[in-house]
């Protein structure tokens, strides 16, 4: 599902870029670690964190099974996955202001459109298995940002980092935590007795 969330993305950015004359392309991957090594312009979707939804945490889930019992199944796990969203484009007199501009038009993209349900997976034929996403812009501060970089192990970019709200896991063939027999009644007398 992280994979599907992230490409899902990338195609609604492309989808939105392709009126627009000269838009770089854009990728789901690693920012690279020398800038020498790019080849094109291009909007880089790099996934840095991923944390579990705590708050919506669900109970876990009971289903009937073909034999009459019902089993216990583990929750579903709803993640929150930071997706840094960087520019980077060939170096020229030019670059960096072009970087500036899309990385712009993404940030308006998401604040026209920052939460994405069944009918804009259909419109785009992709995200299937999503239920919804919700993005939000996170604010780093100047410490954050430059251990983010640090860490990615390359130059400063622009870039802006984004909370993805409510991937969900569940695995369609785990196997249930126990089976019970289904009450089909309690045997209680409810005749007043005077």
């Amino acid at each position: 599902m992280i994979d599907t969330a992230l490409n899902f993305l990338k195609k609604y950015v492309d989808n939105r870029f392709s009126a627009t004359i000269g838009a770089p392309e854009v990728i789901v991957a690693d920012v690279p670690k020398d800038v020498a090594d790019i080849e094109n312009d291009k909007i880089y979707f790099t996934l840095i964190n991923i944390e579990e939804e705590k708050v919506l945490k669900n109970l876990p889930a009971y289903q009937n099974a073909s034999n009459g019992s019902v089993q216990l199944m583990n929750p579903e796990l709803r993640l929150n996955l930071y997706l840094l969203v960087s520019a980077i484009f060939l170096k020229d007199d030019t670059s960096y202001e072009r970087q500036l501009k899309y990385l712009s038009m993404v940030i308006a993209f998401f604040q026209g459109k920052h939460v994405f349900e069944d009918v804009d997976f259909e419109a785009l034929d992709a995200g299937q298995g999503l239920e919804k996403i919700i993005l939000d812009l996170q604010s780093t501060t100047l410490d954050q940002n430059n251990q983010i970089w640090t860490a990615l192990q390359t130059k400063l970019s622009p870039s802006v980092l984004y909370k993805v709200r409510l991937v969900v896991i569940l695995d369609k063939d785990a196997e249930p935590v126990s089976s019970t027999f289904e009450v089909k009644g309690i045997g209680l007398d409810l005749k007043m007795k005077s």
